[in-house]
């Protein structure tokens, strides 16, 4: 009998599937499709909207039929709970949309929903279940955030939009993130958010003659141009780089970004990003292509100013650019930017933009009542349970890769691209060699070539020995086509890691060292004993782990790397320098790492147990005394013993855990002398020594002890330093002028 909890429609297709596979010939037919059926089906879910303050969550269901459907009495149970009025219809293809937040949902789309619902929606998944008055299982979706389901969905402006309603919604690649196309691969990103090469200059002056020379490909910056990470700005306690000197002195400021086109891979439409206090216009190549809060008859000047436009707190605007093959070239390009503010008195500013590669011009806005922004007569193949085995290789070992790819049109073929990066030999994702560093196998459903079973729908290939080296990483893609030739490449477009990965580590060596150098004798320690604390792992380039720690010009600025903890690789994340009145004082920083959405860091402590909630930031705490070198032997207990404390007597207090931590910017693993890494002079190895992870102040620390939302406030110099903005709770910081 068909398990009772699945819809009529699924229930059909899963007795013939258990049927076909009794037969041996489900091969034929790819099992993500279900049958169509005149019933609602669960279309677009808007779980984390990007203000929570406003939250506008809904759930769109979608009629396919041709007959319109009563909903008396129909219900969700899960999720979320809430029970249709008498006389609730859905018309025969129509769209019928369930808000937690009628009013919200009314300012935000200018119509009025059913609702409100009881409960809400988590950010991080959860099942959504659709009854109908005979307590029927109507429809039914399980997502998660995250591969294989879409990631902006989660708190980056995006919903999560069905492709095709005949499509298996309880599978994540049957869905794309709102204003992705359904067959959006791994998107190309030219320039990331918080992008550390910019190059700026204030606008005292005109920035070239002739004045708009500086926007093109050939101009040459000169000495009164400086590099910085954006957002740059000032006021707000936002940005990255700040301009202390704006206010009375000048109005605009001048950026410019060098990015590289591969040959043969220019796009034809790109999406521009920015978030801006209060105006700016931007070119690429010298082709205005954007102006935002500028008056559109404005010819730009050093003196010229924008419109007033506060910017959002987390939010970037979108811009489509189609056509983009036109002003594009293969090699180097620029984009340029001239931001300005409202007034010469004005008390902020900031600027960031960013730019990737956009398989159509199309938005991210959710789409409720409407059709979906991904809709697609003929969806690409499904791709899930990626995987690598072993999850820790070791040199010269292969490492098979799999993955379960299925389309109702059948698969055509999947292959595996895989790219290394050697110690020393860091590549970000803003590289051009990322865009080219790739080889590509097929990959094997036939019960050969590495492959277990032959068409259980798992694709295998293997990547061989040769490629495994100590210390090396190594980034994979899966590209599959279905019969139709409607392809996808995974991980998709809005996935803040282009790539899966895996890292090749043999062994920890040994480490010898003196108390005192040259005096006391020198102990060498095995690698059982460095391993009995956690080994967290920094990949990344030498020269951007030397600005980031021991360069004031880079104080805060954030750097691309890639983490490995626990045999998990996580990739493309971003990390910096942190500290107050201490960084740069004693040798050893502090450092602070920002994960990708929806690829959080399940971190464990002392006892090796993991923390209820997953970790989207990691602090580093130095366990160094930078004010009195003679107490640097408590190598972060006090502040272990501290937080451990406070949390005994009540008070909420961050957790923390020692660790072991190695940064891979180098060749070779050892250096010369006792102190491998951590040394401004370029002394080599991996070592970095002892560090006290610390939980950072946010809503998951909230989570992690069942306290209710609310908004928290870091004191520093009577001032509150806002690290968690509570749904409920003020955004213009009078609830801390009210505390104070």
């Amino acid at each position: 009998m068909p398990p009772p909890s699945l819809p009529p429609a699924r229930v059909t297709f899963e007795y013939i599937r258990v049927v076909l596979v009794a037969l041996g010939v489900l091969c034929l037919f790819g099992a993500t499709a279900r049958a169509q059926t005149a019933t609602a089906v669960i279309n677009e879910i808007n779980y984390a909207p990007t203000d929570a303050t406003n939250p506008a969550e809904f759930i769109e269901l979608h009629n396919p039929g041709d007959a319109s459907l009563d909903l008396s009495g129909w219900k969700f149970d899960s999720g979320v709970d809430f029970i249709f009025p008498a006389g609730t219809t859905l018309p025969a293809h129509g769209y019928l949309v369930v808000s937690g937040q009628p009013a919200a949902f009314v300012a935000r789309w200018g119509f009025a929903p059913l609702g409100p619902w009881t409960g809400k929606l988590s950010n991080n998944g959860e099942r959504v279940r659709l009854r109908d008055a005979a307590d029927a299982t109507i429809d039914s979706v399980t997502y998660v955030a995250g591969f294989p389901w879409p990631t902006a969905a989660r708190g980056e402006g995006s919903s999560m939009e069905l492709i095709n309603p005949s499509l298996d919604n309880d599978l994540g690649g049957s869905w794309r993130s709102s204003g992705q196309p359904a067959g959006a691969g791994s998107a190309q990103v030219y320039v990331p958010i918080n992008d550390v090469t910019w190059r700026y200059r204030k606008g005292t002056s005109e920035a070239s003659a002739p004045t708009d020379a500086w926007r093109l490909a050939g101009f040459v910056e000169d000495a009164s141009w400086q590099t910085g990470q954006t957002s740059i700005g000032f006021g707000d306690n936002d940005d990255n780089t700040l301009i202390t000197d704006m206010t009375g002195a000048y109005t605009s400021l001048f950026l410019r970004r060098v990015f590289t086109i591969a040959p043969g891979a220019k796009p034809a439409a790109l999406k521009l990003r920015a978030r801006v206090d209060d105006g700016c216009v931007i070119w690429i190549n010298g082709q205005e292509v954007a102006r935002l809060h500028v008056d559109a008859a404005l010819v730009p000047a050093y003196n010229s100013v924008a419109q007033n436009h506060e910017a959002d707190v987390v939010a970037f605007e979108e811009i489509a650019l189609a056509g983009a093959a036109a002003y594009l070239v293969e090699g180097e390009n620029v984009i340029a930017v001239q931001a300005f503010n409202s007034t010469i008195a004005s008390t902020d500013f900031t600027i960031d933009v960013a730019l990737e590669e956009s398989a159509a011009a199309a938005g991210t806005a959710p789409t409720p009542g409407a059709v979906n922004s991904c809709a697609a007569s003929n969806a690409p193949p499904s791709v899930r349970q990626v995987a690598h085995a072993p999850l820790r290789p070791v040199g010269g070992e292969s490492v098979t890769i799999t993955a379960r790819v299925t389309d109702p049109d059948g698969v055509a073929s999947v292959s595996c691209a895989y790219q290394l990066v050697a110690p020393g030999s860091y590549v970000r994702k803003t590289d051009a060699a990322y865009a080219t560093g790739w080889t590509t196998v097929p990959m094997f459903d036939d019960g050969t070539h590495g492959d277990a079973l032959a068409a259980d729908a798992i694709y295998t290939a293997l990547i061989p020995p040769s490629a495994q080296a100590h210390r090396q990483l190594v980034r994979y893609r899966i590209q599959a086509t279905d019969m139709s030739a409607r392809s996808i490449t995974t991980p998709y477009a809005d996935d803040g890691s282009p790539n899966f990965a895996y890292f090749v580590y043999t062994a920890t060596p040994a480490w010898s060292g003196a108390f005192k150098p040259g005096v006391t004798a020198v102990v060498t320690y095995p690698p059982s004993l460095q391993e009995s604390l956690p080994v967290y792992q920094l990949v990344a380039n030498g020269t951007d782990v030397i600005n980031s720690q021991y360069s004031s010009t880079y104080n805060g600025q954030r750097f691309l790397g890639t983490l490995v903890y626990d045999g998990v690789v996580h990739d493309h994340i971003q990390f910096n320098n942190r500290g107050e009145a201490s960084t740069y004082v004693s040798g050893k920083n502090k450092w602070r790492f920002h994960f990708n959405t929806a690829r959080d860091l399940s971190a464990r402590d002392n006892w090796g147990r993991p923390y209820a909630e997953t970790w989207d930031e990691l602090n580093l705490n130095a366990c160094a005394s930078p004010w009195a070198a003679v107490h640097r032997g408590m190598s972060g207990v006090e502040e272990a013993v501290s937080l451990r404390f406070y949390e005994l007597i009540g008070m909420a207090s961050p957790r923390s855990h020692h660790l072991h931590f190695r940064v891979i910017d180098d060749a070779a693993e050892t250096g010369s002398t006792q102190f491998q890494g951590g040394d401004p002079s370029g002394v080599t190895g991996d070592l970095w020594g002892l560090y006290l992870a610390v939980e950072h102040p946010d809503g998951s620390f909230l989570d992690e002890r069942g306290l209710p939302d609310g908004t928290i406030y870091k004191i520093e110099s009577s001032t509150g330093d806002k690290k968690h903005q509570g749904d409920d709770q003020p955004t213009d910081g009078s609830d801390w002028t009210t505390f104070l």
